[in-house]
C-alpha cells in the first residue's frame, strides 16, 4: 500500500515536467513545420538573376521626371549613403518615420518590408476618395489567429464605415517571405485573391473575411463569401518581386482597371522607382489612365543624376 502511494506521488510530482516536455515538443514541431513551408515557398519561385553589374544601372525608363524628382530619388536610394547613414529619416508618412534602411527594399532584388507596403497602400487609399479601405500588413495575421475579436477596433481607429465602402484590400505576408493580396468586393459579396506565384490560397481566408464582414455590417449575409482566384495574372520571374506585384495589383484595383499583361510594360525596376518617388513626395495621382501615362520633361540635369534611376532629357 505504501509502495503504491509512493508511486502515485512520484507520478504526480513528475506530471508538470512531462507536460512541459510535451509542450516543448509541440512547439518545435510547429516551428519546423513553418521552416519547411518557407523552404517550399522559396523552391517554388525561380532563382533571381544576378547578372546585372553593381552598382545598379537600370534600363532607360519610359517616364521622364523633373530634375527635382531625379535629385530626390538620387538621395533616397543612394547605396553609399545607405551604408553611411542607414537610420537617417527621409520622410514621415501617416505618423511613421521612413529611413534609408526602409526605402532600400526598393532597390533591385530586395524584398519589400511592412513600412513601405503600408505607406504605399495608404497613398492608394487616399486616391480612392473614401471608397476603399487598405488594411495594415499586420491585419491578416491578427484576423487569422484570433478572428474578428482580434481586429474589432481596427476600423473604428481608422474611422472607416465598412458598409459605405466599395472594397477592402488586405495585404498578406505569408510566413514572412511572400506577399499576396485579397480584396473583399462589398457590393458583389465576393473575395478575390491575387498571387504572383499562384500558390495555394490560405485555408482560413474565406472563413475569416466572411466572419469579419458579418460582424462589421449587420445586413451582410451569413453564408461564406464566394472566393475567386484569377489564374491569368501576370506572374513574377524571380523570388524577390512578389511585393511589387502585390502593390501593382492593388494599384490597378483602386484605379478600377483590369490586371493584364500590359500592367508591367514599364518594367519592374521602373515600378520600384515610382513607388519610391510616391513615398518621398507623399502623393500619388491615379485618377485616370491618361494622367498616369503623361510624361514630364526633365531638363538641365547634371550627369551624376543619371545614377538617380531617371531618364534625363538631352540638352
Amino acid at each position: 500500500m505504501a509502495l503504491q502511494l509512493w508511486k502515485s506521488r512520484s507520478l504526480l510530482w513528475h506530471l508538470p515536467w512531462a507536460c512541459r516536455r510535451v509542450e516543448d515538443l509541440l512547439h518545435w514541431k510547429a516551428f519546423l513545420k513553418k521552416i519547411v513551408h518557407k523552404i517550399e515557398l522559396r523552391l517554388q519561385a525561380p532563382r533571381c538573376s544576378r547578372s546585372r553589374s553593381l552598382p545598379w544601372q537600370p534600363r532607360q525608363p519610359t517616364t521622364l521626371r523633373t530634375e527635382e524628382q531625379c535629385r530626390l530619388l538620387a538621395d533616397g536610394l543612394d547605396e553609399k549613403l545607405l551604408q553611411q547613414r542607414p537610420d537617417e529619416v527621409l520622410c514621415t508618412r501617416f505618423g511613421a518615420e521612413l529611413t534609408r534602411r526602409h526605402l532600400s527594399c526598393l532597390l533591385p532584388d530586395q524584398w519589400l518590408n511592412d513600412e513601405v507596403v503600408n505607406c504605399y497602400m495608404k497613398l492608394l487609399q487616399e486616391c480612392s476618395e473614401g471608397q476603399i479601405w487598405c488594411a495594415n500588413t499586420f491585419f491578416w495575421n491578427k484576423l487569422e489567429a484570433g478572428g474578428h475579436a482580434a481586429v474589432q477596433r481596427w476600423t473604428r481607429r481608422a474611422a472607416v464605415n465598412v458598409a459605405e465602402l466599395r472594397a477592402i484590400l488586405v495585404p498578406l505576408h505569408l510566413e514572412g517571405c511572400h506577399w499576396s493580396l485579397a480584396m473583399v468586393h462589398i457590393p458583389r459579396r465576393t473575395i478575390s485573391y491575387f498571387d504572383s506565384l499562384s500558390l495555394p490560397v490560405p485555408s482560413l481566408l474565406g472563413q475569416r473575411l466572411t466572419e469579419f464582414m458579418a460582424a462589421e455590417v449587420a445586413s451582410f449575409p451569413g453564408r461564406r463569401l464566394d472566393l475567386q482566384v484569377d489564374n491569368r495574372l501576370p506572374q513574377q520571374e524571380n523570388s524577390s518581386d512578389c511585393g511589387i506585384f502585390m502593390l501593382v495589383y492593388a494599384e490597378r484595383l483602386v484605379m478600377d482597371l483590369p490586371i493584364g499583361l500590359d500592367t508591367f510594360m514599364s518594367g519592374i525596376e521602373e515600378k520600384r522607382l515610382s513607388i519610391a518617388l510616391a513615398i518621398l513626395e507623399g502623393r500619388l495621382s491615379l485618377t485616370s489612365r491618361e494622367q498616369r501615362q503623361q510624361d514630364t520633361s526633365c531638363t538641365g540635369a547634371q550627369p551624376q543624376l543619371q545614377r538617380a534611376f531617371c531618364l534625363v532629357a538631352p540638352t
